[in-house]
């Protein structure tokens, strides 16, 4: 076959893909598509896209795409972690490769991933919320299997915490410093328990306690 008949046999397919690439171009013109992009949408090779394009087309390069991109999805400067997208669903949404958005994401100044990574204490709250029902559950099981050990571990605790000094206080009665514990707090919230050294102390004072509500009760009578 000769070179001419191949050419002419060739030019009605030139012909049909140049007519797809415009028809493209005219309906995603803006932000203007990568050549990948368009090879994809019109089902050719990149090689032929650059062949029909029209003179003076410009693709759209990744910085440009990234920043548009960024300016209508502004979550995408976060992290996937805080509710953002990683740099490789960033890529997959652009159609380019993700060294390429790594490479846009520099020249265009974006804040460095790694000042947007969790701390520690993000990490292990992140870890907690996903996982903290599942842990529920296996304590509840846990307790129902082995409820005598679930209670020794309770009073246990209890009494750790009921020991546990909040502050210091001054006796009502004899004016002694002495330290306030967790079971002093619980005393005076559940019973009004006065603020008293020791035994005798508490007995006088609300000794004192009932001796004025009753002189109030004559005095208003």
């Amino acid at each position: 076959m000769r070179r001419g008949d191949q050419n002419r046999r060739a030019s009605p397919t030139i012909d049909t893909a140049r007519e797809r690439v415009e028809r493209f171009l005219a309906e995603h013109g803006d932000p203007l598509p990568s050549i990948q992009t368009i090879a994809r949408a019109v089902g050719c090779s990149r090689q032929y896209v650059y062949l029909v394009l029209p003179a003076g087309y410009q693709p759209g390069s990744a910085a440009r795409r990234l920043d548009a991109f960024v300016k209508s999805c502004p979550n995408a400067l976060l992290t996937k972690a805080r509710g953002g997208m990683s740099f490789s669903q960033i890529a997959a949404q652009l159609g380019l490769k993700e060294h390429a958005i790594r490479n846009a994401w520099r020249l265009l100044a974006y804040p460095p991933r790694i000042q947007l990574k969790l701390t520690p204490q993000e990490r292990s709250r992140l870890h907690y919320e996903r996982y903290k029902d599942a842990h529920r559950q296996r304590t509840l099981a846990w307790r129902k299997e082995k409820p005598e050990r679930w209670r020794e571990i309770q009073l246990r605790a209890d009494r750790r915490w009921a020991a546990k000094i909040i502050r210091n206080e001054r006796c009502l009665v004899c004016g002694a410093t002495f330290a306030w514990t967790n079971q002093h707090e619980r005393g005076r919230r559940l019973n009004g328990r006065p603020v008293a050294c020791s035994r005798p102390c508490a007995l006088r004072a609300r000794k004192a306690e009932r001796a004025a509500m009753k002189e109030h009760i004559v005095e208003t009578a």
